[in-house]
């Protein structure tokens, strides 16, 4: 089941037999519970009357979106007076397809009646997305359900927090965000972790509970060579310490200092820390909170990990993109992820080192810009590359998690609109989805084609 409740309502036109209306919407209606989407039944809507019955009844009702069935031609200021009393809840508009009786097509003009319909809609600022059925097919269902993970992943957002340990890494103006607009466009926020409590949590952790935090790291990483149990153990403390803060402050993702925050204070690198949060929730590093923002909207809409990557190369074809020592574990190759010691800048840490997964991704990036949010959104084609490592680090260079990013778009279509040195990435082609999520949450979506 989705945790979002759709109000359905089907529209006809008196000319048309009522019957025809009931059982083909009903019909559609059903099918779609069936398929897990709580949804309550209003209509047949074919004349004004209808339409003043059915508001009363929807003002009792309690949900999260619309679903207008266009089950016929339908006149435009009944379906109108309905709807435009829910401006800024998320509508779509469902076209029901013609059926082929006795040689026959015989045609609802559905189509007639959405035609008519969605240019006064936008006209009037009602917000909404339209499908239709083709003659003869199978009802859309499928996009019908994952038009409802896009408004449960809108209604989920609304309210909730992210933890940030530190402000912009580095002092890196492209990982901040505009808190004012993301209150106003996603309702969320970012709360400040005080750094000094963290560490005192981390200090006066349970050692049963640090050793059961270093024994979940033997389990999901192989290591190149044994680390000592006191870099296990820093790792562990600080695991156990940000995990109890998630859990006070029910956040959906941290973000952290790194390179100016945890490794120059703290005295080892965070990396690992990360990857264990990220099996819960959203993690990134650098204090990030753009980057962050944009993965738990990629975990909210797909249900899957991303992770942010780094530009390190352009070819003329493809992006060379990596992370010094972290990404989720189920984002990897192999049955443990590989993990060594490694040095650099002054900072020695624990790293990981696995091959990412191959395939299909989404890459996305939410920034601020004028006092609105904006997300560039492309896709690309993930392939692992040869041997490389970053300069400066002390022999045995690590080799970092990272990919050969084959664009959908030119290359300088992705340098010229990146909003940042990382971009974050998620595997599948979401681009639909989160276009549609951008659409309900006024955010304008950078897309290369469009």
């Amino acid at each position: 089941m989705y945790n979002v409740k759709a109000a359905f309502i089907s529209f006809g036109f008196f000319a048309y037999p009522k019957e025809y209306i009931v059982e083909n919407s009903k019909k559609v209606f059903e099918e779609t519970v069936k398929k897990g989407l709580d949804a309550q039944y209003f209509g047949p809507v074919i004349d004004i009357e209808d339409s003043e019955r059915v508001l009363k009844d929807l003002k009792t009702s309690d949900f999260d979106f619309i679903i207008a069935h266009v089950t016929t031609w339908t006149m435009t200021p009944v379906v109108i007076r309905v709807l435009k009393e829910y401006k800024n809840m998320p509508i779509l508009v469902w076209g029901l397809g013609g059926k082929t009786e006795n040689g026959t097509l015989i045609s609802p003009a559905s189509p007639a009646g959405t035609s008519a319909l969605l240019f006064p809609m936008r006209q009037l600022g009602l917000k909404y997305k339209y499908i239709y059925d083709h003659p003869d097919s199978e009802p859309k269902y499928d996009e019908v359900l994952r038009f409802a993970k896009v408004v449960e992943a809108i209604k989920a957002l609304n309210g909730a927090k992210v933890g940030a340990m530190g402000y912009c890494d580095m002092g890196l103006y492209a990982l901040m965000i505009d808190g004012v607009a993301l209150k106003k466009q996603l309702g969320m926020d970012v709360e400040d972790i005080f750094s000094y409590e963290v560490g005192k949590m981390a200090e006066e952790a349970p050692k049963e509970e640090v050793d059961r935090v270093v024994e979940e790291m033997r389990n999901d990483l192989e290591f190149s060579q044994e680390p000592t149990y006191e870099q296990l153990e820093k790792t562990a403390r600080l695991t156990y310490a940000l995990r109890l803060k998630v859990k006070e402050r029910g956040y959906l993702g941290v973000t952290m200092k790194c390179v100016y925050g945890v490794s120059r204070y703290m005295g080892f690198t965070p990396c690992l820390t990360q990857a264990l949060l990220a099996k819960d929730i959203t993690s990134i590093c650098e204090s990030d909170a753009a980057g962050l923002l944009t993965q738990v909207i990629l975990k909210q809409i797909t249900g899957q990990s991303s992770t942010f990557m780094e530009n390190y190369e352009y070819y003329t074809d493809k992006v060379l993109v990596g992370v010094c020592g972290f990404a989720p574990f189920d984002m990897t190759q192999g049955s443990k992820v590989k993990c060594m010691c490694a040095g650099w800048g002054g900072f020695t840490g624990l790293y990981e080192t696995p091959d990412m997964k191959e395939g299909k991704v989404t890459i996305a990036r939410l920034f601020s810009e004028e006092g609105k949010l904006k997300m560039l959104l492309l896709t690309a084609e993930g392939v692992v590359p040869g041997k490389w490592a970053e300069l400066g680090w002390a022999e045995p260079m690590p080799k970092f998690p990272s990919l050969f990013l084959k664009l959908d778009c030119p290359v300088d279509f992705y340098v010229e609109n990146s909003p940042a040195q990382h971009i974050n990435i998620v595997y599948g082609d979401w681009k639909q989805q989160i276009k549609d999520f951008c659409k309900f949450t006024d955010i304008e979506v950078i897309n290369y084609g469009v």
